[in-house]
């Protein structure tokens, strides 16, 4: 470039703002999220709900049909639970439905979306800790079934079966608020809040 082409270039400012950005993609990554878990959660709690009542359904078919008694231990020792375990599912599936209408705002950019997200992360927290209670009491009621048993031949060690409840419980825990801890902390940034209060409000 010539020493004229130099003098006649415009300046370049190094305090000028950066060219405006595209949209951010963040609510659609975590609205298909939300989506994905939401419909999973429905039809596993659905599952869970109808699953007590054939596991009662099978064990009334199975002594009437003369099965043996070593062949209900592990039925014997759902059914006392069977209450806590359709509860669960039943609130499972209040939030599971929740964070399916959330997901949904989220890829929309509604005004209510964040804070239905925020309510299902603060309602879920408890319900993983109330889901991996009942697992763990039903994981240790069948086990425990299972050592009385006099008919098995070669039962299990009382210290295998406390630690196959006990992981089973840690991985039902942290698997279940992971999500939850995740998006409070997410929804609470200044910077997401600062986006999220200009999206539009539902018509």
């Amino acid at each position: 470039m010539s020493d004229y082409q130099t003098r006649m270039a415009p300046p370049i400012d190094s305090a000028m703002p950066p060219p405006p950005s595209g949209p951010t993609t963040w609510p659609m990554v975590i609205g298909i999220i939300a989506i994905v878990l939401g419909s999973l959660g429905l039809l596993s709690s659905c599952a869970g709900i109808a699953g007590p009542l054939f596991v009662k359904f099978a064990a009334a078919m199975a002594e009437e049909g003369g099965a043996k008694e070593s062949e209900m231990v592990a039925l014997r020792g759902i059914e006392q639970y069977m209450g806590l375990l359709i509860l669960d599912s039943i609130l499972g599936l209040v939030a599971a439905a929740l964070l399916l209408v959330a997901g949904i705002g989220l890829l929309k950019r509604t005004a209510w979306s964040p804070r239905a997200m925020v309510i299902w992360a603060i309602g879920k927290i408890p319900l993983v800790v109330f889901a991996t209670v009942v697992g763990y009491l039903v994981n240790q009621a069948q086990f425990e079934a299972m050592a009385n048993d006099p008919q098995q031949k070669t039962p299990v060690p009382a210290g295998l079966m406390e630690a196959i409840a006990a992981g089973s419980a840690v991985f039902t825990f942290i698997f279940g608020i992971a999500l939850p801890i995740f998006v409070l902390v997410w929804f609470t940034r200044a910077k997401v809040r600062a986006e999220t209060a200009g999206w539009r409000a539902p018509a």
